[in-house]
């Protein structure tokens, strides 16, 4: 298990902060003696790796991410990536893909986020941003009939009807009240036969338990996150995930939820 930090960051407010969430979530870590199914939380036997990066330079970040993260999916069986902001969820996505295509395997992405991410209006020079990565990384050509949309609250209309065109599957926070063990199930069989990538964007969650920037009330419960994740977890062909969107500047208790995440999937 390789424990990988990215703390890229292209926010198009110019909001900073998620470049700092890797090095605390490690820390905080270290107060976590065990995982819920009771696997040992053993810090000093990780291996940590950083993909170094310079914010200030967006070109030779997405080289730097595309090129770190392909040697890495080609090298391990299963990566977890502390951003950063979601705009690393492309860079790494789409090296993802490539790695995927180039073994003959099918790239699957399950993204929880509170926004699909696919909004019209262009970043800096273009590039993918935080608001807009999942639009960019379809167009790279990942295939959106494998790409799951869970617990998003907040979608513009441009983005709805994006979604829809695309073939894009979103599931709903309603649904995990309804039936959170079907929702799991149905997650489960849409990765079947596919090589998993899985986001997770902290403003999945509520506002009561995370008041990252982007967070909306109405959102998952830090519990309803973490079952789903637990049975995500089981899956072999899980190949990576990304913790993203943690801004210690903003809330330090996401800081927590986070290494609280990174345990249960170790």
């Amino acid at each position: 298990m390789l424990i990988v930090k990215v703390p890229g960051i292209n926010n198009l407010k110019g909001i900073t902060g998620c470049e700092k969430a890797g090095n605390l979530i490690i820390e905080e870590l270290a107060n976590i003696h065990a995982s819920e199914s009771g696997k040992v939380v053993e810090k000093r036997l990780l291996n940590f790796e950083e993909i170094h990066l310079d914010n200030k330079d967006l070109i030779l970040t997405s080289k730097l991410i595309n090129k770190n993260a392909l040697d890495i999916f080609k090298s391990q069986d299963k990566t977890i990536f502390l951003g950063g902001d979601q705009s690393v969820t492309f860079h790494l996505a789409r090296a993802f893909m490539n790695y995927c295509n180039h073994e003959g395997k099918r790239p699957c992405l399950l993204i929880f986020d509170s926004r699909p991410n696919c909004s019209f209006a262009e970043g800096k020079n273009d590039y993918a941003t935080n608001e807009n990565w999942l639009k960019k990384l379809v167009e790279e050509g990942f295939n959106p009939k494998n790409i799951m949309v869970i617990g998003a609250t907040n979608v513009s209309t441009e983005e709805r009807e994006f979604l829809i065109r695309k073939g894009i599957i979103k599931i709903g926070v309603n649904s995990f009240l309804e039936d959170i063990d079907n929702i799991a199930d149905t997650v489960m069989e849409f990765c079947n036969g596919k090589e998993v990538y899985v986001s997770i964007d902290i403003n999945v969650l509520d506002g009561t338990y995370s008041q990252a920037s982007f967070s909306d009330f109405g959102g998952l419960t830090v519990r309803q996150l973490l079952y789903v994740l637990q049975r995500i977890n089981k899956i072999k062909n899980l190949k990576a995930l990304d913790i993203v969107e943690i801004n210690p500047d903003f809330d330090v208790k996401s800081v927590k939820i986070g290494a609280k995440i990174l345990a249960e999937i170790l």
